[in-house]
Formats: C-alpha cells, structure tokens, sequence
C-alpha cells in the first residue's frame, strides 16, 4: 500500500474535522506510458501475464469532478475492436485518483449466456504520475451458461506520466 500524499493526509483531517472537503485534484493531462499484464482470469487470447505494452497515450479531460478517458494511436484501435466501440472512458475523481469505466457493444454468446465486455480504470495521481489497475470483465444474461464469465476479471496494471505542469 501506498503511503497516503500529504494532500490527502489534509483533506481527510479537514473531512473528519466536519469541514468541507478538498476539492478533486487535477487528473487532466496527455499521459504516455505503460500496461503490464497481470492476471488472466477470464482466458483473454494474446494476453499473457507478466508482458508489457508501453508508448500507450492516453487523454485525460476533466470539468470539476467528472472525468474523461481517452485512449489513443493503435492502442486505440485494439481496444476498438475488443470492445466493439470507440467511446471515451468516463467517471470521477475524488481526492487524487479517479474512477473511470467503459462498456463494450460486441455481443457475443457461449451457449445460453449472452455477454459483452466492460473495463474499469482506476488510479492514483502522484504528482504527474499516473498508476493503478485496468480491470476486464463481462456483463452477462447471468444465464446458467455464464458461471465463470460472470465473476472473471484479468487485470492490467497502469504506469503513466503526464509532462510536467
């Protein structure tokens, strides 16, 4: 576990003391950096753990604390044509990380299970780094054909740096 920020560390006591909380932080910014493969429970092909992918961009917008999350260059189209669209990752940030999500449109189907795949995003920023965990799972018809499908989750963990504000 990471040690907590000493803006974090302000916000909590200001919180607990019964006064306003900090305002989110600002997570805006074009990253580049890397994806390192971590478990791989729900059976992905070409995914094996361990691997890492980097010069990955990502472009993060940011009104207040709602967040946008948009992936770039040729990762943009892997992930295009893994999740059957092109929409932004989208959600919040509250104290320093945010929280973002994306839903899949490929319908796919194993039996009487009906599926698609979601990814959600989470990280922490420390300064003008970036890092957390990229989590890929299914929504299903949560049909008896679904078991493992509908609790998997293989993981990616992220290592971004924006340039300097």
């Amino acid at each position: 576990m990471k040690p907590f920020s000493m803006r974090t560390l302000v916000c909590l006591g200001l919180a607990s003391a019964g006064i306003a909380g900090c305002a989110p932080a600002d997570v805006a910014g074009n990253y580049t950096g890397a994806l390192t493969n971590g478990s791989n429970d729900c059976n992905l092909s070409n995914f094996t753990p361990g691997d890492t992918s980097s010069g990955i961009t990502l472009n993060v917008t940011q009104s207040g604390a709602n967040v946008s999350a948009e992936v770039t260059g040729l990762a943009a189209l892997a992930l295009a044509a893994f999740t059957g669209n092109n929409m932004p990752f989208v959600g919040s940030v509250s104290g320093t990380g945010f929280f973002v999500s994306r839903r899949g449109t490929n319908a796919m189907s194993r039996g009487t299970c009906a599926y698609t795949t979601a990814i959600d995003v989470s990280a922490q920023l420390n300064g003008n780094t970036l890092a957390g965990t990229v989590q890929y799972f299914y929504q299903t018809n949560n049909a008896a054909d679904c078991r493992e499908l509908s609790t998997c989750r293989t993981t990616q963990n992220i290592a971004f740096v924006r340039p300097p504000r």
